[in-house]
């Protein structure tokens, strides 16, 4: 993980998975912008998951574990809002 993090914070891939935490986050608390929020923040849970399991072996995945349920949650919630994402028939308008 040490050596993933000395690549990523000199390139300022950081900084900018931070502003899609920021800009998902505020999106979440924004009423009317939820879906448009989870969307940004699932891939950021992702990488999350993914740096936890591959790189640490499982260790600290339960801050990861936690947030990806309430993003499930929220995902549910909302599921009305994704119908249009989750069709097998989709035709271009």
């Amino acid at each position: 993980m040490a050596q993933f993090m000395t690549v990523m914070f000199p390139t300022h891939w950081m900084s900018m998975v931070g502003v899609f935490q920021l800009v998902g986050g505020i999106l979440v608390l924004v009423g009317g912008t939820v879906p448009l929020g989870l969307a940004f923040l699932a891939p950021v849970l992702v990488n999350i998951l993914a740096c936890h399991i591959c790189l640490m072996g499982g260790a600290g995945i339960a801050p990861g574990l936690v947030f990806s349920v309430f993003e499930a949650f929220l995902l549910y919630s909302y599921r009305s809002s994704f119908a249009g994402i989750l069709t097998t028939k989709a035709r271009p308008g």
